[in-house]
């Protein structure tokens, strides 16, 4: 594995200090199991979240990156490649809603989601932008719904939003383990209830 210090990025869309600052939190947590990690990166774009966590995480087994928009996949393919990590990682072109992992489960799911869903927010005038910001075929309910059947017992959902309460109607599965408010945007890690 190799530090990158420049990610290859499509001119609609660069990633934020943001997406560095939750991998920084995450990795502040502690892991309750000693073998190779998986980790799962949605709604990836050009991978910072997943690589970044690799790099700094210990011993990893698998990374999985989705990501709905094609248009990202030639600048993921060459940050894996640039961080030597093309050979541990498996990429999916599609929706959270349609993805299947079957019965694999994940220690670290990241997700930097779209801000937005379908009529809210302001229309950006570039469409691959607008899609970046935008739920144009899944929603927030159906990421939050996907990842907590991947997510390990003993795993983390780590994600950015810019509505603090987003996650309320959700701690019925989740507890809030780590939030952090940066800029404008509220950075949580979230680990499962364990309810009896």
């Amino acid at each position: 594995m190799k530090n990158i210090s420049h990610y290859s990025q499509p001119d609609f869309y660069s990633f934020t200090s943001d997406s560095l600052k939750l991998v920084e939190l995450a990795c502040s947590l502690p892991m309750l199991n000693n073998s190779k990690l998986n980790i799962l990166d949605l709604c990836c774009g050009s991978g910072v979240l997943g690589i970044e966590a690799a790099l700094k995480l210990r011993e990893i087994d698998q990374i999985e990156f989705l990501e709905l928009q094609e248009e990202f996949l030639i600048h993921l393919k060459e940050n894996l490649f640039n961080s030597e990590l093309d050979s541990i990682s498996h990429v999916t072109i599609g929706s959270v809603g349609d993805a299947n992992y079957g019965s694999k489960r994940f220690d670290y799911i990241f997700c930097n989601p779209p801000y937005f869903n379908k009529g809210e927010g302001r229309i950006s005038p570039n469409d691959k932008r607008q899609k970046c910001r935008t739920f144009e075929v899944d929603d927030f309910d159906i990421l939050i719904s996907k990842a907590s059947l991947w997510l390990k017992n003993t795993g983390y959902l780590c994600l950015l939003t810019r509505d603090e309460l987003a996650l309320e109607k959700y701690l019925d599965k989740f507890e809030i383990t780590k939030k952090e408010k940066f800029s404008e945007t509220f950075l949580f890690c979230l680990s499962r209830l364990n309810i009896d």
